[in-house]
């Protein structure tokens, strides 16, 4: 059977229908693609700034990390040090103390305070009853060589001799011995005692055999 020109024409309208629905919908499509475009590189964006953030904070922590390692590393190093300085000085110390207990004649003390200990009290009969001054009164061999020793090399650096002395005689030694045998010279002998402690005689206390 042949169409008529009725049955044609509402063919020709659905398929002008649906071409136009089709333009509508490729519209639509093309409107919706720049969109998701903008949507994706806004991700993009948002993605990349997590991800500075995220360095930027791992650096951070890197940073106080090593700041406190370092710091912790020093401490520790300082506490060392203090701990060494610590042991010297105890081991100092240690050396001093020994050596005062076993030479006590290495303590310095004042002048004031050797001239009060070198007082020797006597009673009428010049007998020595000092507590300070328990040794005999005499000076020993050891004692006179040192001190006649000292007193040349004093008198030889220059030291003003304590009697009147020749202008002829030049040698320390000659005017040392004078100055001991006229009980002249100012030198005061500490003794050390077994006890730790240490007596104070001036050479002119001391009798000579």
């Amino acid at each position: 059977m042949s169409r008529t020109k009725k049955d044609i024409l509402p063919l020709n309208e659905e398929e002008e229908n649906e071409s136009d629905a089709s333009d509508i919908e490729s519209e639509e499509d093309e409107e919706k693609k720049p969109e998701s475009d903008d949507e994706n590189s806004v991700d993009d964006e948002e993605e990349e700034k997590d991800e500075e953030l995220l360095l930027e904070r791992e650096a951070d922590k890197k940073m106080m990390e090593d700041f406190v390692s370092d710091n912790d590393a020093s401490d520790v190093d300082d506490e060392d040090d203090e701990y060494e300085d610590e042991l010297q000085k105890f081991k100092d110390y240690q050396v001093i103390s020994s050596l005062e207990k076993q030479h006590p004649e290495i303590m310095q003390v004042n002048y004031e305070e050797v001239l009060l200990l070198s007082k020797v009290v006597r009673n009428v009969r010049g007998e020595i009853i000092d507590p300070l001054h328990t040794t005999l009164p005499i000076l020993t061999k050891y004692e006179k060589a040192r001190v006649i020793g000292s007193r040349a090399e004093q008198i030889n650096r220059g030291a003003a001799p304590s009697i009147p002395v020749d202008e002829s005689i030049i040698d320390g030694r000659i005017i040392a011995i004078m100055e001991f045998e006229n009980k002249s010279i100012p030198f005061i002998i500490a003794r050390p005692l077994p006890s730790g402690g240490i007596e104070y005689w001036k050479v002119n206390d001391l009798e000579v055999l």
